[in-house]
């Protein structure tokens, strides 16, 4: 589909783009020398000891949805950073932010919750889970190109590093996972389009396979 066409696209341009920045902590690199996902390191402290995440298995999509947004105008300033996040859960009394990663309307990625620590993130799920939250409010508005671009890159090279099937039983939105129908999580706007997404991660790590 043309949909897919241009993601793939995106994809190749996020290699070119990434050339000059740090990977993914400990990603593997494609055999044609692909360079993996940029991505800020916040260096941000947690407060207490952090269980382990175990063997990374499946991967929760999500997104910001603030009360109060009812509008696409209102949802395209809805960009909070990984550092907000994070003293925005320390609030709500956790160690600190529970996603792994935080993709800003930029296709900036910034760092989480350490990849080998137990997120906050989905309820009865986060054991082996992976969390990403994409900045916005899909329900009113839809990811910019370039959240799309470092998504699709992002899911690429953690499916290499981990051996996570690229496949919709293990990328899943926030609301697809077990108990957890009743939240919105991640927009419809990002439902709409994330089987798509995952079909060009699938054909990206198809056509580059690690190089362990």
């Amino acid at each position: 589909t043309l949909f897919r066409s241009l993601l793939m696209d995106a994809l190749q341009m996020f290699d070119q783009g990434s050339q000059q920045s740090s990977s993914v902590a400990g990603a593997p690199t494609g055999k044609n020398g692909d360079t993996l996902a940029s991505v800020v390191e916040t260096n941000l402290s947690f407060s207490g000891d952090l269980s382990p995440l175990g063997k990374p298995e499946r991967i929760a999509i999500h997104h910001t949805g603030p009360d109060g947004v009812t509008s696409a105008e209102q949802e395209a300033s809805v960009d909070p950073s990984a550092a907000e996040i994070h003293e925005m859960h320390k609030g709500k009394g956790w160690g600190g932010i529970g996603y792994h990663f935080v993709i800003r309307k930029n296709g900036s990625i910034e760092r989480g919750r350490p990849e080998d620590k137990l997120g906050t993130h989905v309820y009865h799920n986060n054991t082996g889970t992976l969390g990403i939250h994409v900045g916005g409010h899909f329900d009113y508005g839809k990811p910019t190109d370039a959240q799309v671009k470092s998504l699709t890159g992002l899911l690429r090279d953690l499916c290499s590093k981990y051996g996570i099937p690229a496949d919709r039983q293990h990328i899943m939105g926030h609301k697809e996972f077990p108990e957890n129908a009743d939240t919105a999580c991640p927009g419809s706007n990002m439902m709409s389009i994330l089987d798509d997404i995952v079909k060009n991660v699938a054909s990206a790590v198809t056509a580059s396979p690690a190089s362990n």
